[in-house]
């Protein structure tokens, strides 16, 4: 297992493990796609940029998404319709800023499909459109990262080549000359299957590993990270792509003997996203798989509210119960809400109750649930009955 902590942007002569926050966290996320494709824009877009698809992502305890940018994807190898970078803008500033509003992070990915297979493409011109715009746009924003690329090549050979090798380095150039102080996520290997080694050490001299991740997917017929592992421990990677089990041929069954892909990357102590079909526009995947497997199998990263510490600070006093006091009468809210301590939507006195049973509990008092705990003040109960009192009479 591997597990060093670096932060994106901080100094060091060069970051190994996994891309982390701001806040020094792992980035765990889930993909939300953008495009102008007649047949996906209808659904797609109001959904990626609706602030409550966001604030639900992070009710389900994600720090990320991955916005991919599917349009050259549509462009550059099929006759469908497709969206232009300059209709898409106004829709990617709104989903970053709905995450950054929330302490979201946002990975901004363009996403073509094998675009450069056997060295097609190699002038790189839509890669190129995309990144001047984007690129300075979100540069002063520390929630913003760049995936410059997603999976452009299925072949060793065409990384090694010169021509795909200079031109590469050339996008990944301008995107640090533009952006100096934001991460860059480079390559997305479509699979680890890759002699990894051997394509990093062919670009090492052009790169900046202060401000690099190497970015691969999960994918192909090595069901082992133990490439991953090893690169950790130089480098920088994480894993931005993933797929359920059974879902595709290519997404290998029980990478290092787990079930599913997201605790085969908490056991190395990978950042990650997983991946769904470009037009899912629910959260079946999370509801139904994953958050369901991590809970069984305790690898779940999100540690379960104290009953009663409505502002989150660990600690059950008469803060909290100011929480409960400014969210009473509130109702369909998502479970435990700020004020709701029994997890059924709505702010009630139920939920005062809980906080009183709870009155003097701390994250750090490991008995503190079944121990004795101080009653609230007379006064704090005094003025909870004024207050019950009177919101009953202003609704008769």
């Amino acid at each position: 297992m591997v597990v060093v902590c670096m932060f994106a942007g901080a100094a060091a002569a060069q970051l190994t493990g996994t891309l982390r926050d701001k806040d020094g966290e792992i980035l765990r996320g889930t993909p939300l796609v953008l495009s102008g494709n007649d047949q996906i824009a209808g659904s797609v877009v109001p959904f990626a940029t609706d602030p409550a698809t966001m604030q639900a992502i992070k009710d389900r305890g994600f720090n990320t998404v991955r916005l991919c940018l599917v349009d050259p994807w549509y462009e550059v190898q099929s006759p469908w319709s497709f969206g232009t970078l300059a209709e898409s803008l106004p829709h990617i500033d709104t989903v970053v800023a709905n995450a950054t509003a929330l302490g979201m992070n946002t990975i901004i990915n363009y996403h073509s499909v094998g675009e450069h297979h056997q060295l097609q493409n190699l002038d790189f011109a839509k890669a190129n459109e995309y990144w001047d715009e984007l690129a300075p746009r979100y540069k002063d924003n520390d929630r913003v990262f760049y995936e410059i690329s997603n999976e452009p090549t299925f072949s060793q050979s065409d990384y090694l080549n010169p021509t795909f090798r200079t031109n590469y380095t050339a996008l990944y150039q301008k995107v640090r000359t533009l952006a100096p102080d934001r991460q860059v996520l480079m390559w997305s290997f479509n699979s680890l299957d890759f002699n990894f080694e051997q394509i990093i050490a062919a670009y090492d001299a052009d790169i900046d590993w202060d401000y690099t991740t190497i970015a691969w997917h999960m994918y192909g017929n090595t069901n082992s990270t133990q490439k991953i592992q090893d690169l950790m421990t130089q480098y920088r990677a994480m894993n931005t792509e993933w797929n359920y089990p059974g879902t595709f041929n290519y997404v290998p069954d029980n990478v290092d003997g787990f079930f599913m892909g997201s605790q085969a990357l908490e056991n190395i102590g990978s950042s990650w996203t997983d991946w769904h079909n470009w037009g899912d526009i629910t959260f079946d995947n999370l509801d139904n798989l994953l958050l369901p497997d991590a809970i069984a199998k305790g690898y779940y990263w999100v540690s379960e509210p104290l009953p009663g510490d409505y502002n989150g600070d660990g600690t059950v006093d008469s803060a909290d119960y100011t929480v409960w006091r400014d969210n009473l009468g509130a109702t369909g809210l998502d479970a435990y809400a700020p004020g709701d301590g029994n997890g059924d939507g709505n702010v009630t006195a139920a939920d005062y109750t809980v906080w009183r049973e709870q009155y003097g509990t701390s994250v750090d008092d490991p008995g503190s649930l079944t121990t004795s705990i101080p009653e609230p003040s007379a006064l704090v109960l005094a003025g909870v009955v004024s207050m019950l009192v009177s919101r009953r009479r202003s609704r008769q």
